[in-house]
């Protein structure tokens, strides 16, 4: 804050950074309004700024607000804004971890719905992405269960002592 209030109001990564804190500590307001500040610090940029870049600006923005009506519990809304930031491929490793990021949140906000079948896929999608991760494995396991499909909860179950590594959990994407 003190780096914006110093003449850096239009700090595209400022804002970034100070978003990501309020939405961690669940101060929802003040990171709606670095939003709104973020938003149209890129929007006047937008025409200068490489189409790479631009679109990696848009699809960060996107996961930002998924986050925000996540924490909301507007789920529908996070989930919008989420298909948006999975509607592109991953083109660097940031949006590798952004698109892990984004299906977990997408398949814990499915779960929180009873929307099992949905849960279950995003969280697959992930141990596609990095099969070595067990939580999301698990978590389709634990999805698949509540579907009603007991021989995929065992087949994850079964995967995830294959092919998990020990990563502690701190170190997996964060969900919200």
């Amino acid at each position: 804050q003190q780096g914006l209030a110093a003449g850096n109001a239009d700090s595209i990564l400022l804002n970034f950074r100070l978003i990501e804190v309020f939405i961690t500590l669940g101060r929802v307001e003040p990171a709606e309004k670095a939003l709104h500040v973020l938003s149209a610090a890129v929007d006047k940029r937008v025409a200068t700024l490489p189409r790479p870049t631009r679109l990696s600006l848009e699809r960060s923005i996107s996961m930002l607000r998924g986050r925000c009506f996540a924490v909301r519990g507007e789920s529908q809304k996070a989930i919008i804004e989420l298909k948006r930031v999975l509607a592109s491929r991953p083109s660097s490793d940031s949006e590798v971890r952004q698109t892990l990021q984004a299906e977990m949140l997408l398949g814990n906000i499915y779960a929180s719905l009873s929307e099992w079948d949905l849960a279950a896929a995003a969280f697959e999608r992930v141990t596609t992405l990095d099969p070595k991760l067990a939580q999301p494995r698990l978590a389709a396991a634990t999805a698949w269960a509540n579907f009603n499909q007991p021989e995929m909860a065992i087949r994850d179950r079964k995967s995830t002592r294959l092919n998990s590594s020990h990563i502690p959990l701190s170190r997996m994407p964060s969900s919200a």
